[in-house]
């Protein structure tokens, strides 16, 4: 698991969830509802990242930002894309997808033509960041399986 942000744009975060390594889902529900979050990703951890993706994030010291809603829903579908994330057990598979789906249809119709238009993640996976991004995610969740070793060895 990596460091959790201290701070974010969204003001004091109420629950923070690392949903893929350097990518976290902040909670900041204040009294006023205007602020509910979004998804911080960590630079370093953001070469799974689209051109798009980038040029729509808000940048908060050393994370892209996405607000909840209209700009995270972007991001869970570009980590399901390459696999680096899955939809939790405790939500619905089908209905979560859709939402995604419709909400990146209706607020990044431009992104969702391109994606059209993408050969299948096989191919993709030949060459490229689709490449990169799966081989550092893979880097990260090794690190982490083994400090979780460590940690268990040492008790």
């Amino acid at each position: 698991m990596s460091r959790l942000p201290r701070n974010t744009p969204w003001g004091e975060k109420t629950h923070c969830t690392e949903i893929a390594i350097g990518v976290f889902s902040i909670f900041s529900y204040q009294d006023d509802n205007k602020n509910p979050g979004g998804l911080m990703v960590r630079k370093g951890s953001d070469g799974f990242l689209s051109d798009y993706a980038r040029k729509i994030a808000v940048k908060f010291g050393n994370y892209l930002c996405f607000v909840e809603g209209r700009n995270s829903k972007l991001i869970y579908r570009e980590l399901l894309d390459k696999k680096m994330w899955e939809v939790p057990r405790y939500m619905d598979y089908a209905k979560t997808i859709e939402d995604i789906n419709r909400n990146v249809q209706n607020n990044h119709p431009e992104y969702w033509e391109q994606r059209q238009k993408r050969p299948p993640l096989s191919e993709r996976l030949k060459t490229g960041t689709d490449k990169a991004a799966i081989n550092n995610a893979n880097v990260g969740l090794e690190r982490t399986e083994a400090k979780q070793t460590d940690k268990t060895e040492m008790r």
